[in-house]
């Protein structure tokens, strides 16, 4: 779970052909490899979007664990 899509981009360009799923304002990336399945997703920024996103994993998907990532905020263009 990324807060931004700029965070997930290069990750969801490199996932192998997976399920897509679009649930309150979100979009799921679903990839099933063998017995594990791996979630990919934007949160949208904030503690309430990551939280409300976290719950659609957990109420949805049936998640055992999440893993957020992302820079929060310390890319420097220059």
């Amino acid at each position: 779970m990324s807060a931004m899509a700029e965070e997930l981009a290069a990750v969801v360009s490199s996932l192998p052909p997976h399920e897509v799923h679009k649930i309150a304002g979100r979009t799921f990336h679903v990839v099933r490899r063998g017995e594990r399945t791996t979630i990919y997703v934007v949160s949208r920024i904030g503690k309430v979007a990551a939280a409300t996103t976290a719950t659609l994993l957990v109420e949805r998907f049936r998640v055992g664990a999440v893993l957020f990532t992302g820079l929060a905020g310390a890319v420097d263009p220059g």
